[in-house]
This record gives C-alpha cells, structure tokens and sequence, in this order.
C-alpha cells in the first residue's frame, strides 16, 4: 500500500499494511 518493495504477503515493515489492512499501528501512520 504505502509502495516499498515487499512481497504481497509480507507485513510491510514502513506502513504496517498486510494484504490491504493495516496490521501494526505505527506512531506516524
């Protein structure tokens, strides 16, 4: 979602998005 380079499975350690939700509640997000 937040477009770094990260497969569609994977938790996206920048924005926290997992396939569409967001799944870890950043301080900045």
């Amino acid at each position: 979602n937040c477009g770094s380079a990260v497969l569609y499975h994977r938790v996206c350690p920048e924005c926290g998005f997992y396939r569409g939700r967001l799944v870890m509640e950043k301080a900045n997000a």
